[in-house]
């Protein structure tokens, strides 16, 4: 049996960063079980709850576009700094693909207990593209999957040098997913302080708009380039215990990159006028 292709599109870090932020706007914790994906066989939690569902994408918004072959970074050594564990309280900041990493110092903690917590932070992370391994004793050594798709910025007691670069040929572009959000409300009568089913949707709208929500969705490394509610329907009754339901859809627009390794690159410029020909 042939095997399938494999999905260029980050889909797990996709509906994580779409289900944190659907968890804030309605006043949840990232870890709430009111919030699923009904994309997979999960069993419904108690109501009332938010299942969300992938209708749509990822779509082109437009032509991709090829850039030219560049050095792009392949692994780079994150060194903690002694400032990282100076007092207790010390915060430590590394960003990597987009997505922050902290760590905040403790009793008895060292160079090498902030570099062990950095290592399990990004092994934990989802789809982040990269792999982390300790070296030496206050240094992680970050690794690139796929090319071209490393960054890293050292924003507070580290530092990051560039071990490896990789000549890479990058192709760019834009794609839109389409997410439905269906609240289920409680089928009960509720007191008049209860926020409905269509209200729940209504807060997910307000969030589109909200900038700290929006920047929720950045710092998870998910660049949101726009967000548009496209519908929005009224509260209907259904189901099997008669639950009001509220929908609309809802449309995340991102950038995505994709890099190939190339091993020779030259510049080759040709003329469409002729050459002047030496006089006698």
């Amino acid at each position: 049996m042939a095997t399938p292709p494999k999905s260029y599109f980050p889909w797990l870090r996709f509906q994580r960063a779409v289900g944190t932020w659907a968890a804030h706007c309605l006043g949840f914790d990232a870890d709430t079980r009111a919030v699923i994906w009904a994309d997979y066989n999960v069993q419904r939690p108690e109501l009332p709850y938010l299942g969300l569902q992938v209708v749509a994408g990822p779509n082109r918004r437009a032509p991709d576009a090829e850039r030219w072959p560049a050095v792009y970074p392949s692994v780079v050594d994150v060194q903690v700094l002694p400032a990282a564990v100076a007092n207790v309280g010390d915060l430590t900041n590394l960003i990597v693909n987009g997505e922050l990493f902290s760590y905040i110092a403790q009793v008895a903690d060292d160079e090498t207990t902030v570099r062990d917590a950095l290592v399990a932070a990004i092994a934990a992370s989802v789809q982040l593209g990269v792999t982390a391994t300790p070296v030496g004793a206050d240094t992680l050594r970050i690794t690139a999957a796929e090319p071209a798709l490393l960054s890293v910025v050292a924003a507070l007691a580290v530092t990051a040098t560039v071990v490896t670069t990789q000549l890479v040929k990058v192709t760019v572009g834009a794609r839109e997913v389409r997410v439905r959000a269906t609240a289920y409300g409680a089928p009960e009568a509720q007191l008049p302080t209860d926020v409905s089913a269509a209200e729940w949707i209504e807060l997910l709208a307000q969030g589109t708009q909200d900038d700290a929500l929006r920047m929720e969705l950045l710092n998870q490394g998910y660049v949101v380039t726009r967000t548009q509610v496209l519908q929005q329907r009224g509260t209907t009754t259904a189901g099997a215990d008669r639950e009001p339901r509220a929908f609309a859809d809802f449309v995340f627009g991102c950038n995505v990159r994709r890099g190939v390794v190339t091993t020779t690159w030259l510049d080759e410029v040709e003329s469409n006028y002729p050459l002047p020909v030496p006089g006698p």
